[in-house]
């Protein structure tokens, strides 16, 4: 890291890293500049992504690229964003939810998004203290506008970098509840990511799998996953250092 948190790409090199729109890579928290400038290995050579998360090297450095990218996007902000705006892009994904809603056959596929979408619901009726139920028509569930306010004051806790991840991660699984989830530890993101594609899952397993290329769907949609879980708890990070006097 630079001197004033500009990003530079190495101590030997002083002149700081640019971004895509010229301006100096200004990080807004230490761990999220070290992040992008390491990708997710750090400068001790180990792993800063949470255990569990990701499980392939190769998975790691596409993370990696993914803050990267998230951090150019917020240093930009090439669509003039605020936060207003970032809040409500993420809260938009409520009326279209993909664990909200619900098929009704076969009875197989019924009774596999009851078994593993209700639970995450649930969690989230009682962490929020809201009603957000399921529908199987195609308008999907009436979400109540208390539960819109309280997610939606929820979201403006967060600043305008972790905002651009959480947007990141909710375009990524669909899913405005599994994010939340995601964010709160409850879910991994190999759980998130397979409960986003519940079933996709199920009609592979059906069907049969296409090695080469539903593999890779699915690393990729963890890596992105992941890149953007890590970018919001990067940026929501504070720390602080008290020094002690010694006693002569």
């Amino acid at each position: 890291m630079a001197p004033g948190g500009l990003l530079s790409l190495s101590a030997r090199v002083p002149a700081p890293l640019d971004c895509p729109g010229n301006r100096g890579h200004g990080l807004q928290t230490e761990p999220s500049g070290s992040s992008a400038a390491c990708g997710p290995q750090g400068r001790s050579g180990k792993t800063v992504l949470p255990l569990g998360w990701l499980a392939c090297p190769l998975l790691s450095e596409a993370s990696g690229s993914w803050q990267t990218t998230l951090c150019n996007t917020s240093l930009d902000n090439p669509t003039q964003r605020g936060k207003d705006q970032l809040i409500q892009a993420a809260a938009k994904f409520l009326d279209t939810d993909t664990i909200c809603y619900r098929v009704e056959e076969p009875e197989t596929l019924v009774e596999l998004q009851r078994n593993e979408w209700d639970p995450v619901i649930g969690w989230a009726e009682r962490r929020y203290g809201v009603k957000i139920g399921s529908s199987t028509s195609i308008m999907g569930p009436s979400i109540p506008a208390r539960t819109r306010e309280v997610l939606v004051s929820h979201l403006a806790s967060y600043n305008t970098w972790a905002l651009q991840g959480i947007e990141f991660v909710v375009s990524q699984l669909k899913s405005m509840v599994l994010t939340l989830g995601l964010i709160d530890l409850h879910l991994t993101v190999e759980q998130a990511v397979l409960l986003s594609r519940l079933e996709e899952t199920f009609q592979i397993q059906k069907w049969g799998n296409v090695e080469w290329a539903h593999d890779y769907e699915v690393w990729d949609l963890q890596a992105r996953t992941a890149a953007g879980a890590l970018f919001v708890h990067l940026c929501s990070e504070s720390s602080a250092v008290k020094h002690k006097l010694l006693q002569g």
